[in-house]
């Protein structure tokens, strides 16, 4: 599932770096297939990571580099998507 742990950092190029945590509960690996940003252009989008195999137990940093070119305020919704069975797989991210 998604985890609480979360990090933005505003570069001064006007780019916004949000990295957040994906974890692997229980006793099974994780397969995440992708991660989807709605609310933000594509174009301005980069993801560090968005496909593997979280082991059970273990966790994955994913960075995502909002460019400058982007809206300065939005309000996205990071869906991964995975073959998890119980907990939540979105968080968002607001930037005003």
């Amino acid at each position: 599932s998604v985890c609480c742990t979360s990090q933005l950092t505003r570069r001064s190029d006007g780019a916004v770096d949000f990295a957040f945590e994906v974890r692997a509960y229980g006793n099974d690996a994780l397969a995440v297939s992708g991660v989807t940003v709605d609310g933000v252009s594509p174009g301005t989008v980069a993801v560090s990571w968005a496909s593997g195999v979280i082991q059970a137990g273990d966790a994955q940093l994913i960075v995502l580099q909002i460019g400058p070119d982007a809206p300065r305020s939005f309000v996205a919704r990071i869906t991964v998507h995975a073959n998890h069975t119980s907990g939540t797989n979105t968080t968002t991210l607001t930037r005003s």
